[in-house]
Formats: structure tokens, sequence, C-alpha cells
């Protein structure tokens, strides 16, 4: 298991059992920001994914825990849609207005499963996705190269900064260089503004706040569990954790889709 993949798990026995409840609310509507209620409210969902693979929990249990299955993520993608849910981007909070059943869909670290796993699928639904790149480990064989970047932006997947090596923010001296330079790469790559930013394991402080603000970002995501709420700060939205701690069988029966 890598660094980076342990650091994600800081937090985790805080977060046991608040995944797999929070998803259920939202599958069954009974989020705060599902149907009717996105735009009254304020509040949305944003769900928070890794990695879409196979993986053996014996041999990797982290990373087991930070993935899920492309099985069970075609599951979660069936529920939404069946539920009536559509996804828009992340910078679309930005909107006086979202339209109600919104969902947004997040993915961390810009693996390159989600080029050849999660894209299709979420093309399968018609869904689309917010993608947080570390600027400085596209290398093509844990993560996507630029090219894919590219790709998948110029096909409409928003793209996020999160940051240049994934380090702690609450402990690099130097937050600064990591949280603008990001920004810069990935403005440069894609010839667009780069408005939202995701804290490495949802690890920030207040000098962190500070920084992304002055950078010109426009909104920032945590770790922390629950419905993103827009009345509040905007720099540190909640989102829902999804992996493979969801049981399958618990998730509403899908429907076919016509």
């Amino acid at each position: 298991m890598t660094s980076l993949a342990k650091s994600h798990f800081m937090k985790l026995p805080n977060l046991k059992y608040i995944p797999i409840l929070a998803l259920m609310m939202v599958l069954n509507g009974c989020s705060s920001g599902s149907i009717g209620e996105t735009t009254k409210s304020r509040t949305i969902p944003i769900l928070m994914f890794h990695y879409v693979r196979d993986v053996d929990k014996t041999k990797d249990p982290l990373g087991y825990n930070l993935s899920i299955t492309p099985e069970n993520f075609e599951k979660v993608l069936q529920n939404l849609k069946q539920k009536g849910f559509h996804s828009i981007h992340a910078a679309d909070i930005l909107n006086p207005e979202i339209p109600d059943q919104s969902i947004i869909i997040t993915f961390d670290d810009g693996y390159k499963d989600f080029y050849t796993t999660a894209w299709p699928l979420l093309k399968k639904y018609n869904f689309t996705a917010s993608e947080a790149i570390i600027s400085g480990r596209m290398d093509g064989n844990e993560y996507m190269t630029p090219q894919q970047v590219k790709e998948i932006d110029e096909a409409g997947i928003e793209i996020l900064s999160h940051t240049v090596n994934h380090h702690d923010l609450q402990k690099d001296p130097d937050q600064n260089r990591e949280i603008i330079n990001s920004k810069k790469y990935l403005e440069n790559l894609l010839q667009k503004p780069i408005l939202g930013f995701v804290y490495p394991s949802g690890k920030y402080n207040a000098e962190t706040l500070k920084l992304v603000k002055a950078s010109g970002y426009k909104f920032a995501m945590t770790t922390e569990p629950g419905d993103a709420d827009l009345n509040s700060d905007l720099f540190q939205l909640h989102r829902i954790r999804v992996d493979n701690r969801i049981d399958p069988e618990s998730l509403p029966k899908p429907e076919p889709l016509l």
C-alpha cells in the first residue's frame, strides 16, 4: 500500500458507518439535497469515489476501502438513475439556482481506472463527473496521463485541483506551492480556469483556507461526511464517501432501464 493510500485513512474510525448511511439516504430520496429540495434548502449530495476496480481485501485492505468494484459502481449509477437524479459539475454550485434532483459525482486523485472503467459507465448512464487531479502524478501507470486528462476534459468531465504531490497541507511548510502550482499546471494544460480545489485526505488548516481563496479558487471540498451546504462556507464542502464497505445487497434493487 502506498503512502498516498494510507494517508486517506487517517480519519477512517470516525467515518466507519456514515458513508453507508449517507448514501442510502440519497438513494432512498431522504437526503436534504434530494428530490424537490435542492434549490430551496441549498444543499446537495456530493459523492466521493477513488478507485473503481476489483481488489483483494486480504492482500490490500486499505486499497480495498479506497475502492468500489465496477459491478457495485454500476449499481450505484443505476440506483441514482432510477431515483431521478442527474449529475452536474461542482462549479454549478456557483449558480444562483440548482435544478431539483441534482447530484455531484467526484473522484479523487486522477487514477487511471477512471479513464478505463468509471468513465465508460458514467457515459452509459448519461452522468458527468468531477475529477480531482494530482498534477505531479500523471504518469500513465497508476494515474491518468496529461493527454487522458485533456481527453476527459474535452468530453465534459470537470477537472479539479488536488495539489501537486498530495501532501498533508497541515504539515507542509510550502503548502502555497502545492495549491498554486497545481492550478497553474492544469490551467496551462487545459487552457481554462480551474475553479475547484480538493484537500488531500481532507486535511487543511486556517492558513490553507486563506491560501486556497487567495489563489483564485471559488470552492473547495473536504472529506467531512454529509450533504454540502451551499449556504455555508463554499471552501469547506462536505461529501459522501462511497466505497467497498457498502453492501450491494442493502442497496435498493434497480428496475430495468427503458
